[in-house]
């Protein structure tokens, strides 16, 4: 299994970075992308990378936010035939409270008919790639999802985020957006399906505001490391997570937690 990282906060020289997330895929003979970041930067990206996103086979949205979903149309234009994974109200409105109001934070129409295919509480891919939501509520959910609302402007119970697990060769690898269901749920979740917690999680954890420039208390940041150590998994992450976050969780977990950026290649 392979990851490259086509869309991040941060970017590596010669690389674009934007608040979002895409990331691209290489499980045996699949070609997935997993998000496609707020804008068309992440196709950008792929090409420096090498990566043809016209030969990928499958696509996931994980939740229904711009930064995860804003570069789906670009994404459409370049690949004629992968359907596009998502849970039912990823394309609903969406809006984020701000200093100033409320900003809408929907995705982007997609005109793509038959390619959307809407996912239950779990589908299978095949090939050992398995789309699940239907995690429970956690006293760890991030406290930063007071400020995200759904169409109505009411608290977002996201119902609309979804994660991907992959079992190949006896490696589990669990993606994640945002974890806005909250990273230790997810977990319980994927080791009640599969019966094992995964050995590498990839993705945000929601542990900051891109608004306000905040991070969750060390207190929360350090229950999330603990639940992360209970698990044993190794983790790569970034945007959402936030870089205060970040540094606690290296220094909570060491050896242990890596961060991500555009432009990079993990062999996982």
């Amino acid at each position: 299994m392979q990851l490259s990282v086509l869309a991040e906060n941060t970017a590596r020289p010669g690389f674009e970075a934007e608040h979002g997330l895409s990331l691209y895929l290489r499980v045996g003979r699949r070609r997935l992308l997993v998000d496609a970041g707020g804008s068309a930067l992440f196709a950008r990206n792929a090409q420096k990378l090498g990566i043809d996103l016209a030969a990928v086979d499958t696509a996931v949205l994980t939740h229904g936010h711009r930064d995860h979903g804003g570069g789906l149309p670009t994404f459409l234009a370049l690949n004629q035939s992968a359907p596009i994974y998502l849970r039912p109200g990823a394309l609903d409105p969406h809006f984020s409270r701000r200093l100033h109001g409320l900003g809408d934070i929907s995705v982007p129409p997609l005109t793509a008919g038959d390619r959307l295919v809407y996912t239950g509480s779990t589908h299978s891919l095949g090939d050992g790639l398995l789309l699940f939501a239907g995690v429970p509520r956690d006293a760890l959910l991030p406290t930063y999802n007071r400020l995200l609302l759904n169409g109505r402007r009411q608290p977002d119970a996201f119902a609309h985020e979804q994660h991907l697990l992959i079992e190949r060769g006896g490696r589990r690898v669990l993606v994640c957006g945002c974890g806005h269901t909250g990273i230790a749920a997810i977990l319980r979740r994927c080791r009640l399906l599969c019966g094992h917690y995964p050995q590498v999680v990839v993705g945000g954890l929601h542990l900051s505001d891109p608004h306000t420039h905040t991070s969750e208390e060390p207190g929360r940041i350090a229950a999330v490391a603990h639940a992360v150590k209970q698990a044993g998994c190794t983790l790569y992450t970034g945007h959402c997570t936030g870089p205060v976050a970040l540094a606690q969780l290296q220094h909570l977990l060491p050896g242990r937690v890596f961060p991500i950026t555009a432009g990079q290649h993990i062999d996982l």
